[in-house]
């Protein structure tokens, strides 16, 4: 039996199910190809930008640097093309936390850990930018539009890739030395209205697109990993959310092979 072919458009509540630090036998039966990480939807099929319009400064590492080029060249959706992967995981967590970021006639992530970086944003050579927390009302109908040219893209260049919605919640919580620890809100504000746009972005996909498949993480309350190596926030969750990534995506592949024996 061949490996299922894994790729993703998301970010760490994504791909981090897919390491063996979390999930130490994913390699068994799962191959990861390309991956667009912390790149949003909006981002993922809008123009390339010219090359040397937005500058990649010294204090990125080489990775960041993979991040940001990724992101504004969209060299992902190539390598998805060529990589055909059965399944395309995508998470949220770019468009709702980063927002976007217009560039003539482009769209970028607008991520702070690569993007707001650089001599281009700092110096506001952008249009606009647009965040889900102030302006929902204005960034829902581009991210509409956008995923509707993203489902089109998909029919049209991987038609027999199925996607896979990850859903996810921030948490208030974290766990350090076997103490229970809460986040300080004060530093993160926007908890509960993100979780909120969470939620919205996810009935419509899934009101709207039956064909999608849904990973299901509301179904317990996880908390933050007080170890994390990227460090300490709502969104770096404990290993026991990574391994219901995995128990679900296992649910999804299984039910799918199971389905297309019985087809022949």
């Amino acid at each position: 039996m061949d490996k299922v072919k894994i790729s993703i458009i998301g970010s760490c509540v994504s791909r981090e199910a897919f390491t063996t630090v979390n999930n130490p036998e994913y390699k068994r039966m799962y191959q990861i190809g390309p991956v667009a990480f912390q790149t949003s939807i909006v981002s993922f099929l809008s123009n390339q930008v010219n090359e040397g319009l937005i500058d990649l400064p010294e204090e990125l590492s080489e990775y960041k640097k993979g991040v940001l080029t990724t992101d504004i060249y969209k060299s992902a959706v190539t390598q998805m093309i060529e990589y055909k992967p059965d399944y395309l995981i995508i998470d949220l967590y770019a468009d709702v936390r980063y927002g976007i970021v217009r560039a003539g006639e482009t769209f970028i992530t607008n991520n702070p850990s690569t993007l707001r970086k650089t001599t281009f944003y700092k110096e506001k050579k952008h249009d606009y930018h647009i965040h889900s927390n102030n302006k929902f009302n204005e960034y829902f109908p581009i991210f509409k539009k956008k995923f509707a040219e993203f489902m089109e893209w998909k029919n049209q260049n991987l038609p027999n890739t199925k996607i896979i919605v990850n859903k996810f919640r921030y948490t208030k919580e974290y766990m350090k030395n076997n103490k229970l620890y809460e986040f300080d809100l004060s530093k993160y504000p926007y908890l509960e209205k993100e979780n909120e746009n969470f939620a919205i972005i996810e009935t419509y996909l899934e009101e709207t697109y039956t064909e999608l498949r849904f990973i299901n993480n509301l179904n317990a309350e996880y908390i933050g990993d007080g170890n994390h190596p990227y460090g300490i926030t709502p969104w770096h969750l404990e290993k026991a959310y990574q391994e219901n990534v995995m128990h679900e995506m296992n649910k999804i592949a299984l039910i799918d092979f199971i389905e297309n024996e019985n087809k022949e």
